[in-house]
């Protein structure tokens, strides 16, 4: 059995990028007029100066980071709030990192809840960090100097706090293990515009409601590309040979022989792998197959595609390797070694993507 196959292999991403929802693990509300006031199990958090000019001030902090992977490069964060209840208008809003941790614990303001609870052991409050025995170095909280990122912050539905710079490195900090993660505390930018707003806390039962980071991040392979360009052959398959050709935008191989009746026959990559072509691992790409004709160092691809099988492509090194083709007309396994080499390409040189 021969065959005549064309390959276009596009550069193979080097990262996964991915999205993860996390859910807020613990929540509450600092009351500026009593340092005995928490909300720790409430289902309302409370953010602004009430009309009796009170500052509410909620905490948030998101433990379990553990959908994002070691080693992952955090690429865009967003912080998304929900809010159920609110008096006057948009409200500029910031978000700080705390400097010092707190506590969460079991009170639970009545009613709205816009008035707080008498604090329970464990909580935080607008003087003490966790009740009774940590205060705050500063009341309403210890927080850094720059903003994370801010929005304004209006009346009804989901608030989304932009991604930033300063937000991104600070949960690659959290994931990475080199800061600590304390959480974060909202604060509206005026102190003299009264309104005030009720969001939705992380006891709240429908889980889509609760505050959440939307964060994305890229995982980098662990396959290390290999520069192949050059004309490959398989010493035991006579009349065939493949010629490699990568440049910075795509890699294409060409394969040259005939079908099982003795037909040229031209097979197309019509996939993108996730991983890249290294060795030891396998990538495995679709198949399409088209008309055309060609030569081995000009060949002549046609567009008129149809799908064939796969391609299974593995490399011991970047001078011996093998090509398993399955489809339409058997399967074949060319077990390869490179004739020549691109001038100036060294076999060591990494694939360029």
């Amino acid at each position: 059995m021969r065959y005549l196959i064309v390959f276009f292999l596009m550069t193979q991403a080097a990262v996964a990028q991915t999205t993860v929802e996390i859910t807020a693990t613990r929540d509450t509300t600092l009351y500026s007029e009593s340092g005995n006031l928490s909300n720790g199990a409430g289902p309302n958090l409370f953010l602004g100066i009430t009309r009796l000019g009170d500052d509410r001030r909620p905490l948030i902090a998101f433990d379990d980071l553990s959908q994002i992977p070691s080693g992952a490069i955090i690429t865009s964060v967003e912080l998304q709030i929900r809010i159920n209840r609110a008096v006057g208008g948009a409200v500029s809003t910031s978000v700080f990192e705390l400097t010092q941790d707190w506590g969460e614990s079991t009170s639970n303001a009545p009613g709205a809840g816009g008035m707080g609870a008498t604090a329970e052991d464990g909580d935080a409050t607008w003087t003490t960090a966790v009740v009774p025995g940590t205060p705050w170095n500063t009341p309403g909280g210890d927080l850094a100097a720059t903003e994370l990122t801010s929005t304004p912050v209006g009346n009804s539905g989901f608030m989304v706090f932009p991604s930033t710079p300063e937000l991104v490195n600070a949960v690659q900090g959290w994931v990475d293990g080199t800061a600590p993660n304390r959480g974060v505390i909202l604060r509206v930018n005026s102190t003299t515009t009264r309104q005030a707003k009720r969001l939705e806390s992380r006891e709240n039962p429908n889980a889509s409601a609760r505050p959440q980071l939307i964060v994305s991040y890229e995982q980098p392979t662990s396959v290390t590309p290999i520069a192949i360009s050059g004309l490959w052959f398989d010493p035991a398959l006579d009349g065939e040979g493949y010629n490699v050709i990568q440049s910075e935008g795509a890699t294409t191989i060409f394969f040259y022989g005939y079908d099982s009746e003795g037909n040229r026959l031209w097979l197309v990559t019509t996939s993108v792998p996730d991983e890249p072509i290294g060795v030891g691992n396998t990538v495995i790409f679709q198949l399409a197959e088209g008309g055309g004709d060609g030569t081995f160092d000009a060949p002549s691809p046609s567009t008129e595609l149809s799908p064939w099988g796969t391609l299974e492509v593995t490399m011991s090194s970047c001078t011996e390797g093998r090509f398993v083709l399955s489809g339409t007309d058997g399967s074949k396994t060319s077990n390869v070694i490179k004739l020549a080499g691109i001038a100036g390409t060294s076999c060591d040189e990494m694939m360029k993507r």
